[in-house]
């Protein structure tokens, strides 16, 4: 028996215990348990927001405030006007620039807010979500607003998730593969894509690696291969996020599904330098068209790959010479990686989706 009916006999298998599983669930009355959630934590960014609501019957009223500083209890005064409708909450955003003018973020000791009808103040604080209680003509005094960008821990929750240790050979940043959707037709695994899907990377290194230069890099590829582009992190971050929108726009696609895979990469470190990493995404593995016996395939051994030859095999061949990632096969097998779907078919998904198109 050849390789590919040992694989047709594997995928058969594989999915005939997942039906097997999905009856077992249904005769119970159940339904089958979704697939895990799994959490990677990376820096997000905090931006500076503040609103005012207001509901007092029907038509405009104002709300005004004094910002206080340690030598100036009036360093700046502002005002803005809520329409209000009459029959919910009517509420207006409020720029920084608004509410403190040129009052440096970091001088401001408080802001108090007043109105000529019931209000509340709502805003971004260093921990989480401020609000104060709705008043009625009564100031509102504001101690904890964010009024300059801060980094906060963001967790990232993803259906994929690799867990594994880097080290660097002081060249090639390659890591892993984040996935790859570039499945032979006729095959039973698909990537499927949204531009809104995330990925995200935490990476643990130990106190004596020099991460300054390092950045961590989504690195895609389409079906034109026509070279590695992707989305890169600041130097000296140990975390990073980007959507699939980012690697199509450095990709020049206008869709998702052109996305063929995604590899890690984590390039600036020395030569034998040794970090971890947990890499996850929102892109969702799914089994479709499952063939039905292995009579279909071909018994000639030319068809079985002997040698990747005739693969690509360097940026150069790739038409981007500008490319660290080679781009054929060898860079993507999936090794490590834990596929979020029916647990019966993971080791079949994850043999198909390591086969690129040449």
């Amino acid at each position: 028996m050849n390789f590919k009916k040992i694989l047709a006999s594997v995928a058969a298998c594989a999915l005939a215990v997942s039906a097997m599983s999905v009856a077992a669930f249904a005769e119970d009355g159940a339904e089958p348990e979704p697939a895990e959630k799994k959490i990677v934590t990376v820096m997000g960014e905090k931006a500076p927001y503040a609103k005012v609501c207001l509901n007092e019957g029907e038509g405009d009223f104002d709300v005004t405030w004094v910002v206080a500083t340690e030598d100036n209890d009036k360093a700046f005064e502002g005002k803005t006007t809520i329409t209000c409708s009459g029959s919910w909450w009517d509420e207006k955003e409020v720029s920084v620039a608004e509410l403190i003018g040129e009052v440096k973020p970091e001088d401001v000791k408080s802001i108090t807010f007043s109105s000529t009808g019931k209000f509340t103040v709502g805003y971004n604080t260093a921990e989480g979500w401020g609000q104060k209680d709705p008043a009625d003509t009564n100031d509102q005094v504001v101690t904890d607003m964010l009024l300059a960008p801060i980094e906060v821990p963001e967790d990232v929750e993803v259906n994929i998730l690799i867990e594994d240790e880097f080290t660097s050979n002081g060249k090639d940043g390659y890591a892993c593969v984040v996935f790859n959707g570039a499945a032979e037709e006729g095959k039973v695994a698909k990537v499927t894509i949204k531009d809104t899907d995330v990925l995200a990377v935490a990476v643990t290194a130990p106190e004596d690696v020099d991460i300054s230069n390092m950045t961590l890099m989504f690195n895609g590829y389409d079906s034109s291969w026509g070279g590695w582009k992707g989305a890169t992190s600041e130097a000296g971050v140990l975390t990073f996020k980007a959507t699939i929108k980012d690697i199509m726009t450095a990709l020049g696609l206008e869709k998702a599904e052109d996305v063929f895979g995604v590899n890690l990469e984590i390039q600036g470190l020395a030569e034998g330098a040794k970090v971890t990493y947990k890499v996850g995404t929102t892109v969702n593995v799914e089994i479709t068209d499952a063939p039905t016996s292995s009579d279909d395939e071909p018994t000639s051994s030319d068809d079985e790959p002997t040698s990747s030859d005739d693969e690509p095999t360097s940026s150069d061949e790739n038409g981007d010479p500008s490319a660290t990632n080679p781009a054929g096969p060898d860079k993507n097998e999936p090794t490590g990686v834990v596929l979020a779907v029916i647990p019966a078919a993971v080791a079949l998904a994850g043999v198909i989706i390591s086969k690129k198109r040449g």
